[in-house]
């Protein structure tokens, strides 16, 4: 199955971590139509080169670090995937975009870049599938919901 979930992550050991969690939650993943495989990019570039590789409306999620390998900031990278007036072709409708970092304080970042959502990786490892879940299960109550 093509992934329709990327992580863009430079971590190793947190890619490790994803790609474990995603492996062993087909249950709650498949609910959201999330594949329980995953893209790793660590870069804008590549984030947008696996966009461009997707089919139309068919990237489900989008969860990103705050600080990317090659520099390019979220408020630089946004526009380019999502905005008030432009989707990547390659983003479905209901696709979500969750920032993830160890920062608390990027929150504000990422709200301000219009992105769906935080997850601090402060929080417990074994939580990501669940509070990703939680993201997908409360957007219609809540535009942006932030778990610390």
């Amino acid at each position: 199955m093509l992934a329709n979930v990327c992580l863009v992550e430079s971590t190793r050991v947190l890619q490790i971590m994803a790609k474990t969690q995603f492996r062993g939650a087909e249950q709650l993943l498949t609910q959201f139509n999330l594949s329980t495989t995953i893209a790793i990019c660590s870069t804008s570039f590549q984030l947008l080169q696996w966009l461009e590789y997707q089919p139309q409306q068919y990237a489900r999620l989008i969860l990103v670090d705050q600080r990317l390998a090659d520099g390019v900031s979220i408020d630089e990278l946004m526009p380019q995937i999502r905005s008030e007036h432009f989707k990547h072709r390659a983003l479905a409708d209901d696709a979500k975009i969750i920032g993830w970092s160890r920062d608390d304080q990027a929150q504000e970042v990422f709200y301000r870049a219009g992105l769906d959502g935080f997850i601090s990786k402060n929080r417990q490892s074994h939580q990501l599938i669940r509070d990703i879940v939680t993201v997908f299960t409360n957007q219609a109550e809540h535009p942006w919901l932030q778990l610390n």
